[in-house]
């Protein structure tokens, strides 16, 4: 019998073929990356796998050789060589390539590379998540119509080549940045990079937020410092705080003798519109009030935050302000500051006003007789001086002097000339007209203004007065003291008096007339 090939000889070959297409079909999975390594390395790899099935086919097909030499030695020979000088261009046996994959799938931000033909070459998961794939789909495909999908355009992917891009998607704010693949002085690919800095743009925001209200709060502070109790800055200041605080009602506060009194509202226009609402404020109003500090409230659905305004400050009358939000908004620490910086400016700057108004008053008022100072009379009486002036109305100006004052002063003392000057001012108010202006021009000197008067009228007032001060004495401490007047009366002449000092002037002479004819008289010019 002759030799011929056994069983287990076509089972070995059967063996060696299925393997061989094994190896080829699962390098067809490894296509991306022969793809990196190159088209050349690709087909050497591919040859080298092929290669060992010619010998296969001259067994099974004696036909078809072409020569007795020992092929499957040179074939398998040349093939091994092929397979291992592809092994090592692909790095197959190398740890870096291994690592770097598991680098970069453990990175969160999204990565993307994209080869020269502008086809994804890989990413990590962090990019599969962003574009809600699978790596499969991706890799291959147009980068361009990914990024549409996800609305990049490529002037944004251009744009981000020069330099850090922001784009926003889905509520998530990422930093995009393009690095190039270059190989020796060519470049075969570029890198996406996308930083999610979506922390970093909240705490942005936040700072650029706080920014924004201490610019408001710097302005309002710049308002109330320059306030002087006039026009209604507490209402202005409250609407300012409340939307610094972002709050949706407010309420200022005092507690006055008769309880708790409302000086601003804002989000509502009066406690009738919402009884319930301001009863709350009012109940958060007290307790800040009374503890005398700042208190955060839970009522119903909402949160309430009450800051009381420093009583020591505002000369013992004690104040607070007082801000609702709905209940799912709470207040920071931050919101709750500017409040208590609001309440403590806004204490300052009323008490700052009060003081100014006490001033004002002082410079306007005469402190012993309660009547005009010398200063405010005339300022009064230059405003009627251009109003007859303008209308040519008459106005007449009284001057009067009490008789023998230094007399009272040495014989009683200075608390009875006190008195005595308290007095006859009070005299002078009670017969004057509601129009009329009094005013202490001097020491023991008295002037009226009777706007739209003729002289005669002008004598008969005068002379009421006079009747009125010598009629009935003066209470002093160590008794009744007999006072008189005297009166001197002049009345504007149009066209001949050229200004209201003119008018002052001949009032004055009349006086001097009075007190040269005995006094207790009344004179006019």
């Amino acid at each position: 019998t002759g030799w011929g090939p056994g069983v287990w000889y076509w089972v070995q070959e059967v063996y060696t073929g299925v393997c061989l297409l094994a190896g080829v079909a699962l390098s067809l999975f490894q296509l991306p990356k022969l793809k990196k390594a190159g088209i050349g390395w690709g087909v050497l790899y591919f040859s080298a796998l092929i290669l060992p099935l010619v010998p296969v086919a001259y067994f099974v097909f004696p036909s078809l050789a072409l020569t007795r030499a020992p092929v499957t030695a040179i074939v398998f020979s040349l093939a091994t060589a092929m397979i291992a000088l592809s092994f090592f261009r692909f790095g197959f046996f190398q740890i870096s390539p291994l690592a770097r994959k598991e680098l970069i799938d453990a990175l969160q931000d999204p990565f993307l590379a994209v080869d020269i033909d502008h086809r994804i070459a890989d990413c990590n998961t962090g990019f599969l998540e962003l574009a809600e794939s699978e790596r499969k789909p991706l890799v291959g495909r147009i980068v361009t119509d990914v990024y549409e999908r996800l609305g990049l355009s490529e002037n944004v992917r251009r744009r981000s080549l020069e330099g850090p891009l922001e784009w926003e998607y889905k509520g998530t704010y990422y930093e995009i940045r393009t690095y190039p693949v270059n190989r020796g002085r060519k470049t075969v690919g570029v890198i996406h990079y996308f930083h999610d800095f979506s922390k970093r743009k909240q705490i942005e925001q936040r700072l650029r937020q706080s920014l924004l209200r201490l610019e408001k709060l710097n302005d309002l502070s710049r308002l109330l410092a320059m306030w002087l109790g006039k026009g209604n800055l507490m209402q202005v200041t409250l609407q300012t705080a409340t939307e610094l605080l972002e709050a949706v009602f407010g309420a200022l506060f005092f507690l006055e003798s008769s309880g708790l009194r409302i000086r601003a509202l804002s989000g509502i226009r009066n406690q009738d519109e919402s009884p319930a609402l301001a009863a709350l404020l009012e109940e958060a109003g007290f307790a800040a009030i009374t503890d005398a500090q700042t208190m955060r409230l839970v009522r119903g659905p909402y949160n309430v935050l009450a800051v009381p305004l420093n009583a020591e400050i505002l000369h013992g009358q004690p104040g607070a302000l007082v801000f609702v939000t709905p209940k799912e908004s709470v207040f920071s620490d931050f919101e709750i500051s500017l409040a208590e910086s609001v309440a403590r400016q806004l204490a300052v700057t009323t008490e700052n006003a009060r003081l100014y108004r006490e001033v004002e008053r002082m410079a306007q008022i005469d402190g012993l007789t309660g009547i005009y100072t010398r200063r405010h009379f005339e300022s009064i009486a230059r405003h009627q001086w251009y109003f007859s002036l303008r209308h040519r109305r008459p106005f007449c100006v009284i001057m009067a002097d009490i008789d023998f004052f230094k007399k009272v002063n040495d014989t009683h003392g200075h608390a009875a000339g006190d008195a005595v000057l308290r007095q006859v001012a009070e005299r002078l108010r009670v017969n004057l007209r509601e129009a009329d202006v009094l005013g202490r021009y001097g020491g023991e000197e008295f002037i009226v203004l009777l706007p739209q008067t003729g002289l005669e009228h002008a004598r008969e007032i005068a002379e009421r007065i006079r009747a009125a001060v010598a009629g009935r004495p003066m209470t002093i401490s160590s008794g009744d003291l007999a006072v008189t007047v005297s009166f001197g009366v002049a009345h504007y002449r149009p066209g001949k008096d050229e200004s209201l000092l003119a008018v002052i002037k001949r009032a004055d002479s009349a006086l001097y007339e009075a007190k040269e004819k005995s006094r207790n008289r009344v004179c006019a010019q």
